[in-house]
């Protein structure tokens, strides 16, 4: 379950459905926590499609909570070609402890991917479910 606002700053609250929290017993870092606090807000707060590039710096102060905050601050200059952003930053458990920072977290416009082609009226989230399955076995199957 994840929560977001838009903007320069935006706002994340992730939360592990109830049935999954027995992972945390195995995960320190659960990767899915991981993935959706760091790129949650970014999502929603931009339009097109954009994948994760480079993490300058990611520092873990405790494990990933089952539910906690993100905010991340837009910091590439605005007004550029917007082919690639930056970003820091902050995790927070639900009690406002920082569990993680990011510094300098590269993302990069994709304006292709298998058989989606970027409309600026069609979102990657809106797409059927069964084409999103066929471009995740697409991308699996070509990496390995």
């Amino acid at each position: 379950m994840v929560y977001v606002s838009k903007g320069p700053k935006s706002f994340a609250h992730i939360k592990m459905a109830d049935e999954f929290t027995d992972d945390f017993k195995s995960f320190r870092f659960h990767t899915s926590m991981l993935d959706g606090a760091v790129n949650a807000g970014i999502s929603a707060s931009r339009e097109g499609i954009y994948l994760p590039f480079l993490f300058k710096s990611l520092k873990f102060f405790r494990p990933l909570p089952a539910e906690m905050y993100s905010m991340a601050v837009k910091t590439s200059r605005e007004g550029g070609d917007e082919e690639t952003m930056t970003y820091d930053l902050w995790l927070t458990d639900k009690d406002g402890a920082v569990v993680a920072t990011v510094k300098d977290y590269f993302v990069k416009k994709v304006h292709r991917l298998n058989d989606y082609m970027e409309y600026p009226y069609y979102y990657m989230d809106k797409l059927p479910i069964e084409l999103m399955a066929r471009l995740f076995t697409e991308f699996v199957d070509n990496r390995i």
